[in-house]
C-alpha cells in the first residue's frame, strides 16, 4: 500500500495528466431531468445557503462545481482547495473570482468555523484518512453550517468512478500490487458507514439521497449517487 504522500502524488499525477477531462467525462452522466451531479450539489447548497454564503469546494479540481455555484449563487463567496496547482490554474480561469488554495483538505486549519457550506464532489472517495478529513470539514463549518457530499458505489454496475478508474491503468506501475489501495480510507459509499463516520465527526441531521444518473445516449444506469 502506498503512503499518504505517495497516494497524493499519484492523485496529482492523474489529474495533471488529464487536465479538465474528469468533469467533461462526469458531466455525461445526468438525471432524467438532464442535471449533472455538479448541478445537483449546487442546487442542494443553494437551498440551504444565503445569497452571500461562504462556500468551500474540497478537491475542487479544475473548478467545475465552483463554476456551477458561481452561476447559481451569484453573490456567494467561493473558495476551493486542491492538491494540484495545475488543476487550480484551470479553476482560476473557470472562476476568476474564487479564492483557491493548494493543499490537503485534512489541513483546513485556516478554515476554522469559517464556512456556511462545504461541498465535496466525489473527491472525498479518493482521500486518505477519511476520519480526519470529516473532522476537518466539521471544524471548517460555522454552527449550523451545511456539508454536501457526493459519493458513489463503484460496485453497482457501470459507474462514474469505475469509468474514471479505467483511465488509471497507465499509472498502475507506480504502486505494483497495491490495487490503488488508499491509506486509511473508510468505504463511505455504504449508507450505514457514512452515517456513522459523519456522526463520529460531529455532524447531526444527516440526510442521504440516492440519485440515478445515466450516461449520454447509452442510457446506462449509474449509481447510486449519494447526496
Amino acid at each position: 500500500m502506498p503512503s499518504v504522500a505517495e497516494w497524493n502524488e499519484h492523485v496529482v499525477a492523474f489529474h495533471d495528466t488529464y487536465g479538465d477531462g474528469t468533469p467533461g467525462f462526469v458531466s455525461r452522466f445526468r438525471t432524467a431531468d438532464g442535471l449533472t451531479s455538479y448541478e445537483l450539489l449546487a442546487a442542494r447548497i443553494r437551498l440551504g445557503a444565503r445569497h452571500d454564503s461562504r462556500v468551500l469546494d474540497v478537491g475542487c479540481g479544475s473548478g467545475e462545481l465552483l463554476r456551477v455555484l458561481a452561476a447559481s449563487i451569484p453573490h456567494a463567496v467561493l473558495e476551493g482547495i486542491d492538491l494540484s496547482e495545475r488543476q487550480l490554474a484551470l479553476a482560476r480561469d473557470a472562476v476568476p473570482g474564487a479564492r483557491l488554495v493548494q493543499g490537503d483538505a485534512a489541513s483546513l486549519a485556516f478554515a476554522e468555523r469559517g464556512y456556511d457550506a462545504i461541498a465535496a464532489h466525489l473527491s472525498i472517495m479518493s482521500m486518505p484518512h477519511t476520519e480526519a478529513i470529516l473532522h476537518a470539514l466539521h471544524r471548517g463549518l460555522k454552527p449550523n453550517g451545511l456539508l454536501v457530499l457526493a459519493t458513489e458505489d463503484p460496485l453497482s454496475g457501470d459507474s462514474i468512478v469505475r469509468g474514471i478508474a479505467a483511465s488509471l491503468t497507465h499509472l498502475a506501475g507506480r504502486f505494483p500490487g497495491s490495487a490503488f489501495a488508499i491509506p486509511e480510507r473508510a468505504s463511505i459509499e455504504r449508507d450505514d458507514v457514512l452515517r456513522n463516520a459523519l456522526a463520529a465527526a460531529g455532524f447531526s441531521n444527516v440526510s442521504l439521497e440516492r440519485v440515478t444518473l445515466r450516461a449520454g445516449r447509452t442510457n446506462v444506469p449509474v449509481g447510486p449517487l449519494g447526496l
